[in-house]
């Protein structure tokens, strides 16, 4: 009897013992799982924080060494991560690393980041460029394949609801290009700005032309994206930023209170020459030094075209496409880069004006001026000649103002109301919202007008 309860002691025993054993091996796979997840989880933070952890090391240094000297850095740059031969349009998926790469190699050298499309590994780089804690202007490329540009735009709003897009721009020169009509593009930024999270800004990139002639453009985005490149318009190098504040001038009164954002600007540092532009490493550091002096006075918004040369370029954009990074392909930066990050940039200097071509006494020809250094191109031109009746507004009492054109030069007549006989001429550049007085021989300029001009030229002829 004592041997069966025995027995029996021993059967519960082990019953009990083994429901433990399985409870607890069912319990144990269950938190294996759990626990991997966690991990993962972890493991990703970890590479997350050792990322910032060492920008942040190599970004700060030693903490007792000696404040360095403020470094200016551009507002945002237009980048790409090809590097020696590759092209792609192969199509070839881009290396993580050769992404995380590039980008860092920019990072001290800009506030912002624009890439053109998020195909081939490009999307990866969105996430890097918030890791590197610059801001990200992430594209989605548009082309004539319709189910391309809506596959490109899936993945854009799937990084959008992931918190990886500042600004979404869908499309880039699509118009210009011809590679869909305006309403398809359109259909494309409405499907956008529905599916994107309210806090993200909607733009697509265009040149200045599209976005004059096509204001259903504007209507359709949140923020204008504009390509602007004074070197096609073939004008010099030291008429270009004037070209660009005209252009952007224009453009602020077509957006309907909408954000103007320079897209794209730069110059190539080789190629052929196209009219006065010349394609030269001196012009290309002239460019981008007075630009950003010019963007910073005016408070612009911009993305610096482009961060490295690209070779693959040739094909589409002749000699010069391949050289309109600020770095070489192998992220060295061109000669006078330098000067734009590490010397502190002045300023435009004072404004200016001058009259280059003076015509003769009882001549036709049109007088011809220049203005220079006046940021934004919210100013007009008052002259004058001195008759031997006393200071008359040229060209007429009907025309007191002469315009500005975009690259900084005016012309006027001074024969237009049959008087041209005068020995002195006075040009005075102005604020646009000051009339300038109808002078009809009178002894001396009036006080007002000295004083409220921005700036003022007499010639003797």
């Amino acid at each position: 009897m004592s041997s069966l309860r025995a027995r029996l002691v021993a059967s519960t025993f082990l019953g009990t013992s083994l429901t433990f054993a399985v409870c607890g091996v069912a319990l144990y796979a269950v938190l294996r799982v759990h626990l991997r997840e966690e991990l993962d989880r972890s493991l990703v933070d970890v590479a997350r924080s050792s990322a910032a952890a060492t920008i942040a090391a190599e970004g700060w240094g030693d903490l007792d060494a000696p404040e360095p000297e403020p470094r200016f850095v551009l507002d945002g740059v237009a980048f790409a991560p090809w590097v020696g031969d590759q092209d792609p349009r192969d199509g070839v998926p881009v290396a993580p690393q050769q992404l995380w790469d590039r980008l860092n190699s920019i990072r001290d050298d800009t506030l912002g980041v624009r890439t053109y499309g998020v195909g081939a590994g490009l999307d990866q780089a969105a996430e890097m460029i918030h890791l590197l804690g610059l801001r990200s202007a992430i594209g989605a490329w548009v082309g004539p394949d319709m189910e391309a540009n809506h596959a490109e735009l899936d993945r854009l709003i799937e990084l959008a609801h992931e918190g990886h897009v500042d600004v979404a721009v869908v499309g880039n020169e699509v118009l210009r290009r011809g590679d869909l009509p305006l309403s398809n593009l359109v259909d494309l930024l409405r499907r956008a700005r529905e599916e994107l999270p309210a806090n993200v800004p909607l733009a697509t990139a265009a040149i200045y032309q599209v976005w004059v002639d096509e204001p259903a453009l504007v209507d359709a985005v949140d923020q204008v994206f504009v390509n602007l490149h004074p070197f096609w318009e073939g004008v010099s190098v030291e008429e270009a930023v004037a070209v660009i504040a005209c252009r952007s001038s224009e453009l602020t009164e077509l957006a309907n209170g909408k954000r103007v954002v320079l897209s794209e600007t730069g110059w190539p540092s080789a190629g052929p020459d196209l009219g006065r532009a010349q394609a030269t490493a001196e012009a290309a550091a002239a460019y981008m030094h007075e630009f950003v002096a010019w963007a910073r006075l005016n408070e612009v918004s911009f993305f610096y075209f482009s961060t490295f040369d690209e070779s693959w370029k040739s094909e589409d954009e002749g000699g010069n496409g391949p050289h309109w990074g600020y770095r070489f392909n192998d992220g060295l930066p061109k000669p006078g880069v330098r000067e734009v990050f590490d010397a502190p940039l002045q300023p435009l200097g004072p404004p200016t004006i001058e009259i280059t071509h003076l015509p003769a006494v009882g001549s036709t020809e049109p007088l011809v001026g220049r203005v220079a250094n006046i940021g934004e191109v919210n100013h007009r031109v008052a002259l004058y000649l001195r008759t031997a009746t006393g200071w008359r507004t040229k060209p007429g009492f009907d025309k007191p103002l002469t315009p500005i054109d975009c690259n900084g030069s005016f012309l006027a007549s001074l024969s237009g109301d049959g008087d041209a006989t005068g020995d002195r001429v006075l040009a005075a550049l102005l604020p646009v919202d000051f009339v300038p007085p109808i002078l009809d021989g009178v002894p001396d300029i009036p006080k007002s007008l000295r004083e409220r001009a921005i700036a003022l030229c007499e010639v003797d002829r």
